[in-house]
């Protein structure tokens, strides 16, 4: 048996590890106890390891991330909601030294969603985080349900409830203002909101009318407290998982993206690959064009 070495890696002020066998990287985890969905998942750790050291991962591990703490991602018997989301990933390339200590710069969540990025880091997401069948098969579903024809759609995608802690929230007013904004030169778009507080998802509605849709699977909240938190009565946690990511994978792909800044947000853009026609509100609250997105 390969002998193992922790090796500890230093991502965005998170500690997440890393154990070694001879010279492959056999898991990689994140530690943290208020992550969200998208921060534990170690979307950063995966982009980090990918872009420095051109390192692919043998085997995801979510014991640290998903299960030290006995949070609700922890599925009955069935063990992490994780494992029944995305394709098995054991592709095998690694070169790393053991009883390294390994300090990488993260994927930058909070950072401008540049073009030359996303495509970067899209080659590996999409083979670490490739959604299995039972999940193309709900977004199916769901792109049924609501009609959706990316081609001629606007993803708007808003984070609040507690992101005022971390980044410079934009007025709702400044997003509706982008979204009409691009309506000009694009009439015959729908709109398509997704956002965690309900008073800004029903800003939209108000404004846009029939022109606008919400998944109405996930939950909101009038409150300041993130989804992941919230003490919901018979909260269904692999449904939620699974519309959570549909919803992502969903925005990804709309012709037109108003993205916000956050771990969700950023994989809604790697997953997307471009900023081609993306647009986004920073971490000061100012709006960034596509052709700002998308310079060299």
């Amino acid at each position: 048996m390969n002998e193992r070495i922790n090796n500890y890696i230093f991502v965005n002020g998170l500690v997440g590890y890393a154990i070694c066998a001879e010279k492959k990287l056999i898991t990689i985890a994140l530690k943290n106890n208020v992550a969200g969905f998208y921060c534990r998942t170690g979307f950063n750790l995966y982009g980090a390891f990918a872009n420095t050291m051109n390192l692919n991962v043998e085997k995801r591990d979510w014991s640290i991330a998903f299960t030290d703490l006995g949070e609700w991602f922890i599925y009955s018997e069935n063990g992490c909601v994780l494992d029944h989301l995305f394709e098995p990933y054991d592709n095998v390339a690694a070169n790393i030294k053991k009883d390294s200590k390994i300090i990488l710069p993260g994927w930058g969540h909070h950072n401008l969603h540049r073009h030359k990025e996303l495509v970067d880091i899209n080659q590996y997401f999409t083979k670490c985080f490739k959604p299995n069948k039972s999940l193309e098969e709900h977004q199916t579903r769901l792109e049924k349900k609501y009609n959706i024809d990316y081609e001629n759609t606007l993803g708007v995608c808003f984070r609040g409830t507690d992101k005022h802690t971390e980044v410079s929230l934009a007025e709702p007013a400044v997003w509706i203002t982008a979204a009409k904004d691009i309506l000009k030169t694009n009439k015959n778009l729908r709109i398509f909101i997704q956002t965690d507080q309900e008073q800004v998802r029903d800003l939209f509605v108000n404004e846009f009318k029939s022109d606008c849709f919400f998944v109405e699977e996930m939950p909101v909240t009038t409150t300041n407290t993130v989804i992941h938190q919230l003490k919901l009565e018979n909260f269904d946690k692999l449904g939620f998982t699974k519309n959570l990511n549909c919803v992502v994978q969903m925005l990804s792909k709309c012709k037109f993206l108003v993205n916000h800044t956050g771990n969700t947000g950023k994989a809604i853009s790697v997953y997307r690959g471009t900023a081609e026609n993306l647009w986004q509100i920073d971490g000061g609250g100012q709006l960034v064009s596509t052709e700002y997105l998308n310079k060299q």
